[in-house]
């Protein structure tokens, strides 16, 4: 008797559906799945430490600008109002990381400084002094946290350095995350509006 064609696959399948699936079989697709989760693992991690080093350096730079800002459109002063650097009529850079300057605001012009000073512990902070009623005072701008360093640079300009009728700015801010450094950097040139008005 004759089979039909359809029956030797039917037979075929009939087999296959006995056996199952060898040891081996099994063995080899839990391999490979293992590898594929391992890359996929793998590859998560990766990411994932990327977007945590972005986001550290965003904020960083949020903070570099925030200080540059800070310094740049100036500070409130009880009785004085806001005190901007770009009018100040004389400016004088003491060193890399202290700048002093005066205001037409009396007969008797008052000097204020914006500086970098050692808190302790290994940390900086960047400090306004500045005159009050009661004497002269520092008025905290930023203090890195432990493992960030900060650091500012004033600089003549770069046209002219004899020229103190505009000043560099330059901050950084340096922090290890897991072993790796991350930073950000933050510059402007200010112009001094009055300067020669003294």
């Amino acid at each position: 008797m004759m089979k039909k064609a359809g029956q030797f696959s039917d037979e075929r399948t009939r087999k296959f559906r006995e056996k199952g699936f060898t040891l081996m079989e099994i063995v080899i697709a839990g391999t490979i799945s293992a590898m594929f989760a391992g890359v996929l693992i793998a590859a998560l991690t990766a990411s994932r430490q990327v977007c945590t080093r972005i986001s550290a350096e965003q904020g960083l730079q949020q903070v570099a600008n925030v200080i540059l800002n800070k310094i740049v459109k100036g500070s409130f002063e009880p009785g004085n109002g806001t005190i901007r650097l770009s009018e100040a009529s004389q400016c004088t850079i003491n060193n890399l990381t202290s700048l002093s300057f005066q205001m037409n605001d009396s007969p008797n012009p008052q000097i204020r400084r914006y500086y970098l000073a050692n808190v302790g512990n290994g940390r900086t902070s960047l400090l306004y002094n500045h005159p009050t009623a009661a004497g002269v005072q520092d008025e905290v701008i930023y203090t890195a946290p432990a493992g960030t360093s900060l650091k500012l640079r004033f600089r003549p300009s770069e046209d002219n350095p004899l020229d103190s009728t505009s000043v560099g700015i330059d901050i950084a801010i340096i922090q290890t995350i897991s072993g790796r450094t991350i930073s950000a950097e933050a510059s402007t040139l200010v112009n001094l509006r009055n300067r020669g008005r003294l």
